[in-house]
Protein backbone atom coordinates (compact mmCIF):
# COMPACT_ATOMS: atom_id res chain seq x y z
CA UNK A 1 0.00 0.00 0.00
CA UNK A 2 3.04 2.24 -0.01
CA UNK A 3 2.25 3.46 -3.50
CA UNK A 4 -0.76 5.34 -2.08
CA UNK A 5 1.20 7.24 0.57
CA UNK A 6 1.81 10.21 -1.72
CA UNK A 7 -1.61 10.17 -3.37
CA UNK A 8 -2.71 13.72 -4.30
CA UNK A 9 -5.97 13.26 -2.36
CA UNK A 10 -4.21 12.18 0.85
CA UNK A 11 -3.54 14.45 3.80
CA UNK A 12 -6.77 16.44 4.26
CA UNK A 13 -7.12 17.51 7.89
CA UNK A 14 -9.81 20.19 7.64
CA UNK A 15 -12.47 21.33 5.21
CA UNK A 16 -10.21 23.94 3.57
CA UNK A 17 -7.47 21.44 2.79
CA UNK A 18 -10.07 18.93 1.57
CA UNK A 19 -11.53 21.51 -0.83
CA UNK A 20 -8.07 22.40 -2.13
CA UNK A 21 -7.18 18.75 -2.70
CA UNK A 22 -10.48 18.16 -4.43
CA UNK A 23 -10.23 21.17 -6.74
CA UNK A 24 -6.61 20.52 -7.74
CA UNK A 25 -7.34 16.87 -8.51
CA UNK A 26 -10.58 17.69 -10.36
CA UNK A 27 -8.83 20.23 -12.61
CA UNK A 28 -5.84 18.02 -13.35
CA UNK A 29 -7.91 14.95 -14.25
CA UNK A 30 -10.96 16.73 -15.63
CA UNK A 31 -10.97 15.23 -19.12
CA UNK A 32 -10.91 11.58 -18.05
CA UNK A 33 -13.36 12.14 -15.20
CA UNK A 34 -15.73 14.03 -17.49
CA UNK A 35 -15.64 11.41 -20.27
CA UNK A 36 -16.38 8.51 -17.89
CA UNK A 37 -19.13 10.49 -16.15
CA UNK A 38 -20.64 11.63 -19.46
CA UNK A 39 -20.92 8.04 -20.68
CA UNK A 40 -22.69 7.11 -17.44
CA UNK A 41 -24.98 10.14 -17.59
CA UNK A 42 -26.00 9.57 -21.22
CA UNK A 43 -26.90 5.93 -20.63
CA UNK A 44 -28.76 6.82 -17.42
CA UNK A 45 -30.70 9.64 -19.09
CA UNK A 46 -31.77 7.40 -21.98
CA UNK A 47 -32.91 4.66 -19.60
CA UNK A 48 -34.72 7.18 -17.37
CA UNK A 49 -36.73 8.40 -20.34
CA UNK A 50 -38.48 5.01 -20.37
CA UNK A 51 -39.66 5.40 -16.76
CA UNK A 52 -43.05 7.18 -16.80
CA UNK A 53 -44.10 8.01 -13.23
CA UNK A 54 -47.10 10.00 -14.47
CA UNK A 55 -48.98 6.74 -15.08
CA UNK A 56 -49.23 6.22 -11.33
CA UNK A 57 -51.36 9.36 -11.00
CA UNK A 58 -53.94 8.10 -13.47
CA UNK A 59 -55.04 5.11 -11.40
CA UNK A 60 -55.88 4.09 -7.85
CA UNK A 61 -56.34 0.42 -8.65
CA UNK A 62 -53.75 -1.65 -6.82
CA UNK A 63 -53.48 -4.27 -9.57
CA UNK A 64 -52.82 -1.60 -12.17
CA UNK A 65 -50.27 0.08 -9.91
CA UNK A 66 -48.41 -3.20 -9.43
CA UNK A 67 -48.50 -3.73 -13.17
CA UNK A 68 -47.02 -0.26 -13.74
CA UNK A 69 -44.28 -0.89 -11.19
CA UNK A 70 -43.54 -4.24 -12.82
CA UNK A 71 -43.17 -2.56 -16.20
CA UNK A 72 -40.64 -0.12 -14.69
CA UNK A 73 -38.60 -2.85 -12.99
CA UNK A 74 -36.42 -3.49 -16.05
CA UNK A 75 -35.34 0.15 -16.64
CA UNK A 76 -34.81 0.68 -12.90
CA UNK A 77 -32.55 -2.38 -12.65
CA UNK A 78 -30.58 -1.21 -15.70
CA UNK A 79 -30.29 2.24 -14.12
CA UNK A 80 -28.93 0.75 -10.88
CA UNK A 81 -26.48 -1.45 -12.79
CA UNK A 82 -25.16 1.50 -14.82
CA UNK A 83 -24.78 3.57 -11.64
CA UNK A 84 -22.89 0.82 -9.81
CA UNK A 85 -20.59 -0.08 -12.70
CA UNK A 86 -19.58 3.49 -13.49
CA UNK A 87 -19.17 4.29 -9.78
CA UNK A 88 -16.59 1.52 -9.64
CA UNK A 89 -14.89 2.72 -12.84
CA UNK A 90 -14.64 6.28 -11.51
CA UNK A 91 -13.43 5.31 -8.04
CA UNK A 92 -10.77 2.91 -9.36
CA UNK A 93 -9.58 5.63 -11.74
CA UNK A 94 -9.45 8.25 -8.97
CA UNK A 95 -7.41 5.98 -6.71
CA UNK A 96 -5.22 4.12 -9.20
CA UNK A 97 -4.41 6.76 -11.82
CA UNK A 98 -2.05 8.88 -9.67
CA UNK A 99 -0.87 5.99 -7.49
CA UNK A 100 2.78 6.35 -8.44
CA UNK A 101 3.24 3.95 -11.35
CA UNK A 102 2.42 4.03 -15.09
CA UNK A 103 -1.32 3.84 -15.67
CA UNK A 104 -2.41 0.73 -17.56
CA UNK A 105 -5.87 0.69 -19.12
CA UNK A 106 -5.92 -3.12 -19.09
CA UNK A 107 -5.06 -3.26 -15.36
CA UNK A 108 -7.57 -0.52 -14.67
CA UNK A 109 -10.40 -2.41 -16.37
CA UNK A 110 -9.34 -5.68 -14.76
CA UNK A 111 -9.35 -4.21 -11.26
CA UNK A 112 -12.68 -2.48 -11.89
CA UNK A 113 -14.33 -5.69 -13.05
CA UNK A 114 -12.97 -7.74 -10.14
CA UNK A 115 -14.30 -5.20 -7.61
CA UNK A 116 -17.85 -4.87 -9.00
CA UNK A 117 -19.37 -8.09 -7.66
CA UNK A 118 -17.88 -7.86 -4.14
CA UNK A 119 -18.97 -4.21 -4.03
CA UNK A 120 -22.56 -5.16 -4.88
CA UNK A 121 -22.51 -7.81 -2.14
CA UNK A 122 -21.17 -5.28 0.37
CA UNK A 123 -23.89 -2.78 -0.57
CA UNK A 124 -26.57 -5.43 -0.06
CA UNK A 125 -25.16 -6.23 3.38
CA UNK A 126 -25.13 -2.52 4.19
CA UNK A 127 -28.59 -1.84 2.76
CA UNK A 128 -30.45 -4.27 5.03
CA UNK A 129 -29.52 -2.69 8.40
CA UNK A 130 -29.25 0.72 6.74
CA UNK A 131 -32.85 0.76 5.51
CA UNK A 132 -34.01 -0.53 8.90
CA UNK A 133 -32.07 2.18 10.73
CA UNK A 134 -33.35 4.98 8.50
CA UNK A 135 -36.92 3.66 8.69
CA UNK A 136 -36.84 3.55 12.48
CA UNK A 137 -35.45 7.08 12.54
CA UNK A 138 -38.16 8.34 10.22
CA UNK A 139 -40.83 6.51 12.22
CA UNK A 140 -39.68 8.02 15.52
CA UNK A 141 -38.87 11.53 14.30
CA UNK A 142 -37.89 12.90 10.91
CA UNK A 143 -34.53 14.37 11.94
CA UNK A 144 -33.07 11.12 13.35
CA UNK A 145 -34.05 9.42 10.11
CA UNK A 146 -32.26 12.08 8.06
CA UNK A 147 -29.18 11.79 10.27
CA UNK A 148 -29.29 7.99 9.91
CA UNK A 149 -29.41 8.37 6.12
CA UNK A 150 -26.27 10.56 6.17
CA UNK A 151 -24.59 8.08 8.52
CA UNK A 152 -25.31 5.07 6.29
CA UNK A 153 -24.26 7.05 3.20
CA UNK A 154 -20.95 7.95 4.86
CA UNK A 155 -20.24 4.30 5.64
CA UNK A 156 -21.08 3.45 2.04
CA UNK A 157 -18.59 6.01 0.74
CA UNK A 158 -15.72 4.22 2.49
CA UNK A 159 -16.57 0.75 1.15
CA UNK A 160 -15.26 1.08 -2.39
CA UNK A 161 -11.92 2.79 -1.54
CA UNK A 162 -11.33 0.14 1.13
CA UNK A 163 -11.91 -2.61 -1.43
CA UNK A 164 -9.68 -0.97 -4.05
CA UNK A 165 -6.75 -0.08 -1.77
CA UNK A 166 -6.86 -2.87 0.82
CA UNK A 167 -8.39 -5.54 -1.44
CA UNK A 168 -10.81 -6.57 1.32
CA UNK A 169 -13.73 -8.95 1.01
CA UNK A 170 -17.27 -7.53 1.49
CA UNK A 171 -17.53 -8.36 5.22
CA UNK A 172 -14.09 -6.98 6.11
CA UNK A 173 -14.68 -3.94 3.92
CA UNK A 174 -17.89 -3.11 5.80
CA UNK A 175 -16.20 -3.57 9.18
CA UNK A 176 -13.28 -1.40 8.08
CA UNK A 177 -15.63 1.24 6.65
CA UNK A 178 -17.56 1.38 9.91
CA UNK A 179 -14.30 1.81 11.83
CA UNK A 180 -13.08 4.59 9.51
CA UNK A 181 -16.43 6.38 9.72
CA UNK A 182 -16.17 6.51 13.51
CA UNK A 183 -12.51 7.55 13.57
CA UNK A 184 -13.33 11.22 12.99
CA UNK A 185 -17.07 10.76 13.24
CA UNK A 186 -18.40 14.31 13.34
CA UNK A 187 -15.87 15.60 10.83
CA UNK A 188 -16.71 12.81 8.38
CA UNK A 189 -20.45 13.29 8.76
CA UNK A 190 -20.04 17.06 8.51
CA UNK A 191 -18.07 16.89 5.27
CA UNK A 192 -20.62 14.54 3.74
CA UNK A 193 -23.57 16.74 4.77
CA UNK A 194 -21.94 19.90 3.40
CA UNK A 195 -21.03 18.30 0.07
CA UNK A 196 -24.44 16.65 -0.40
CA UNK A 197 -26.30 19.85 0.43
CA UNK A 198 -24.20 21.83 -2.03
CA UNK A 199 -24.72 19.19 -4.74
CA UNK A 200 -28.47 19.14 -4.05
CA UNK A 201 -28.72 22.91 -4.47
CA UNK A 202 -26.53 22.90 -7.58
CA UNK A 203 -28.52 20.05 -9.15
CA UNK A 204 -31.82 21.78 -8.42
CA UNK A 205 -30.69 25.09 -9.92
CA UNK A 206 -29.10 23.40 -12.94
CA UNK A 207 -32.25 21.34 -13.51
CA UNK A 208 -34.39 24.45 -13.38
CA UNK A 209 -32.21 26.26 -15.90
CA UNK A 210 -32.15 23.28 -18.29
CA UNK A 211 -35.93 22.77 -18.17
CA UNK A 212 -36.76 26.45 -18.51
CA UNK A 213 -36.38 26.63 -22.33
CA UNK A 214 -38.65 23.60 -22.73
CA UNK A 215 -41.48 24.62 -20.39
CA UNK A 216 -41.25 28.38 -20.01
CA UNK A 217 -41.61 27.97 -16.25
CA UNK A 218 -40.09 25.54 -13.81
CA UNK A 219 -43.30 25.47 -11.73
CA UNK A 220 -45.05 23.62 -14.55
CA UNK A 221 -42.61 20.73 -14.38
CA UNK A 222 -43.22 20.40 -10.64
CA UNK A 223 -47.02 20.48 -10.88
CA UNK A 224 -47.29 18.10 -13.85
CA UNK A 225 -44.93 15.07 -13.85
CA UNK A 226 -46.19 14.20 -17.32
CA UNK A 227 -44.50 17.32 -18.64
CA UNK A 228 -41.19 16.23 -17.09
CA UNK A 229 -41.56 12.82 -18.69
CA UNK A 230 -42.07 14.38 -22.15
CA UNK A 231 -39.03 16.59 -21.66
CA UNK A 232 -36.94 13.60 -20.56
CA UNK A 233 -37.39 12.06 -24.00
CA UNK A 234 -36.17 15.16 -25.81
CA UNK A 235 -32.66 14.49 -27.27
CA UNK A 236 -31.54 18.06 -26.57
CA UNK A 237 -32.63 17.80 -22.94
CA UNK A 238 -30.87 14.43 -22.60
CA UNK A 239 -27.67 15.98 -23.91
CA UNK A 240 -27.83 19.07 -21.69
CA UNK A 241 -28.73 17.17 -18.53
CA UNK A 242 -25.99 14.63 -19.22
CA UNK A 243 -23.40 17.39 -19.52
CA UNK A 244 -24.45 18.82 -16.16
CA UNK A 245 -24.47 15.38 -14.52
CA UNK A 246 -21.01 14.66 -15.93
CA UNK A 247 -19.68 17.76 -14.14
CA UNK A 248 -21.18 16.72 -10.79
CA UNK A 249 -20.74 12.93 -10.78
CA UNK A 250 -16.94 12.89 -10.13
CA UNK A 251 -17.51 14.66 -6.81
CA UNK A 252 -18.62 11.43 -5.13
CA UNK A 253 -15.57 9.21 -5.84
CA UNK A 254 -13.20 12.11 -5.11
CA UNK A 255 -14.96 12.77 -1.79
CA UNK A 256 -14.79 9.05 -0.98
CA UNK A 257 -11.04 8.98 -1.66
CA UNK A 258 -10.41 12.11 0.42
CA UNK A 259 -12.35 10.64 3.34
CA UNK A 260 -10.55 7.33 3.07
CA UNK A 261 -7.03 8.71 2.87
CA UNK A 262 -7.65 11.20 5.69
CA UNK A 263 -8.85 8.44 8.03
CA UNK A 264 -6.87 5.33 7.07
CA UNK A 265 -4.13 4.77 9.64
CA UNK A 266 -2.01 2.65 7.33
CA UNK A 267 -1.68 5.30 4.64
CA UNK A 268 1.12 7.52 5.83
CA UNK A 269 3.98 9.28 4.20
CA UNK A 270 6.84 6.82 4.31
CA UNK A 271 9.97 8.66 5.34
CA UNK A 272 13.19 6.82 4.57
CA UNK A 273 14.98 5.85 7.79
CA UNK A 274 18.70 6.41 7.61
CA UNK A 275 21.17 3.75 8.81
CA UNK A 276 22.23 3.95 12.46
CA UNK A 277 25.59 5.47 11.66
CA UNK A 278 23.95 8.33 9.75
CA UNK A 279 21.29 9.15 12.33
CA UNK A 280 21.47 12.36 14.33
CA UNK A 281 22.34 11.48 17.92
CA UNK A 282 21.78 13.52 21.05
CA UNK A 283 25.51 13.95 21.64
CA UNK A 284 25.88 15.46 18.15
CA UNK A 285 23.89 18.46 19.33
CA UNK A 286 26.59 19.50 21.81
CA UNK A 287 30.07 20.87 21.01
CA UNK A 288 32.77 18.26 20.84
CA UNK A 289 35.12 18.12 23.81
CA UNK A 290 38.86 18.16 22.99
CA UNK A 291 40.76 14.90 23.30
CA UNK A 292 43.45 14.53 25.97
CA UNK A 293 46.28 14.56 23.46
CA UNK A 294 44.88 17.73 21.88
CA UNK A 295 44.97 19.51 25.27
CA UNK A 296 48.59 18.59 25.74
Amino acid sequence: MGKYSDHPLAGARDLDSAINLFWNFYKKNFVALFVISLASALISSIVTSYIDLSKLQSTTNMDEMFSIYASMAGPILVLLAVSLVFSVFLTVYVIEKPAGKPFSLANYLKKSVTVILPYIVALIFLAVPGVLLVSLGMFALVLPGIFAAFYVFTIGLFVLPVMVVEESNPVNALARSLSLTHKRFWQNIGWVVIVLMLLLIMSFVAGALIKLPFTGTFIKTLSDPGVSNEIAKNPLFIGLSSLVDALITPVYPILAAILYFSNAEEIKSEATIAPDENRVRVEDLYPKMPEDNEVK
